[in-house]
């Protein structure tokens, strides 16, 4: 797989009606310096007060140790003045407690662009929340408290104020569960990583038979 890291992302236009994976990382990849607790509540009062003031959509939101993902639309194609103004308050506040005085994170915001169909937006959707697995920290989604989708059931207090889950069949709760606990191999992950590094997200290909990866 060809490595385009070092290559300009395009510009991710603004949409009223698509939805965003946003992703940033602290930099130098180090962890964040405040204890989880800390950080995700400081995560949580400025990403639900951009969900009041700029009406932000947001599906999914998921913490790690040292960056973000969160899943979501801006129906009111404000993207890029959402994202200045979370990225300056939660980068303000993860600094006041720790001798950091840089930036928090290590470069602007990564963007990507998902279709409306129903096959990309799940395995984005799959692709956030199984990411507490995929690195080893938990072998069942419902165990990680930095995530909404935990939250939403009831097992932590829902203190993000997310849109109604398209994905979640009430009657269907623990299928859905096993879906997102059923984690892809290295192969398939590395590859849906790449095409959320992109500008818009196209479906992974296997690499021998050429046919879109099904999470």
């Amino acid at each position: 797989m060809q490595d385009n890291s070092h290559m300009a992302r395009k510009s991710v236009p603004e949409c009223s009606d698509s939805y965003f994976h946003i992703m940033n990382r602290c930099v130098n990849k180090e962890w964040f310096v405040n204890e989880l607790d800390e950080v995700w509540s400081i995560f949580t009062t400025h990403l639900n007060y951009c969900i009041m003031a700029f009406e932000i959509e947001v599906i999914s939101f998921v913490l790690m140790i040292n960056h973000f993902h969160m899943f979501c639309r801006f129906p009111l194609m404000n993207r890029a003045k959402v994202m200045h103004h979370f990225s300056s308050e939660v980068g303000r506040d993860l600094r006041k407690p720790s001798d950091r005085i840089n930036r928090t994170f290590g470069n602007r915001y990564k963007v990507t662009q998902i279709a409306n169909d129903i096959t990309s937006l799940q395995t984005v959707y799959k692709y956030i929340y199984a990411n507490p697995i995929k690195a080893g920290i938990v072998e069942n989604c419902l165990e990680y408290k930095y995530s909404t989708l935990p939250r939403k059931l009831g097992f932590f207090p829902l203190d993000i104020n997310v849109v109604n889950d398209p994905f979640i069949q009430e009657n269907n709760i623990q299928q859905h569960l096993n879906w997102i606990n059923d984690v892809p191999c290295d192969d398939y992950w590395k590859r849906t990583a790449y095409q959320l590094n992109r500008h818009k997200f196209q479906m992974p290909k296997d690499r021998t038979t050429r046919e879109n990866i099904i999470f």
